[in-house]
């Protein structure tokens, strides 16, 4: 049995990164709705299975790694690695003006999902948010990344609210929903 080491991501080796940040694949989605009335406004989301998977292919770029190095710098990133081939990353910063830490990299080299590797990594980002005195931990997914959604669930995340336009003025109308999953720290 290969042994996995979680290690503190010191640098940022953008070809290594684009290894493992690749996108997602899913067969269900959280179909968004807004109903607005003149006396309320609600929000729902309801897990629909797709015809076709949806599949969303993504790449950091070089502005991407700046942002990166600059939250390394924090110590709040880690890295999987088997041996030396790294095998997940997770890239976070503390955003001390309201105690959380905010992940904006969580990944898992494909060849590598289902093996504990996540939650072992996710388990290290909570130990890190108590140490930072941290109150919350927060990733944020897409409506469309369903399988995202349950290892946060199953890691104790709550689904805490959603962004018609985080990615674009056309993301409701494009059915791409930024969706916040939180911990809060104990």
């Amino acid at each position: 049995m290969t042994v996995i080491e979680i290690r503190p991501l010191d640098t940022i080796d953008l070809d290594r990164m684009r290894e493992i940040i690749v996108g997602h694949t899913s067969t269900e989605k959280y179909a968004v709705r807004q109903t607005v009335s003149d006396d309320e406004v609600k929000f729902s989301l309801k897990l629909k299975a797709l015809e076709t998977p949806f599949c969303q292919t993504w790449q950091p770029t070089e502005e991407d790694a700046a942002a990166y190095r600059k939250a390394c710098a924090e110590g709040t990133c880690l890295a999987a690695y088997e041996g030396e081939l790294m095998v997940g990353v997770v890239i976070a910063e503390p955003r001390h003006w309201n105690e959380s830490l905010y992940i904006w990299e969580f990944h898992v080299r494909q060849s590598h999902h289902r093996r504990g590797i996540g939650w072992l990594m996710m388990e290290e980002m909570i130990i890190l948010a108590r140490k930072h005195n941290l109150r919350v931990v927060v990733c944020e997914t897409q409506n469309t990344n369903v399988p995202a959604i349950r290892f946060y669930q199953a890691m104790d995340f709550s689904m805490d609210g959603i962004d018609l336009s985080y990615y674009s003025n056309e993301d409701y109308e494009n059915d791409i929903i930024a969706v916040f999953m939180k911990r809060k720290i104990d």
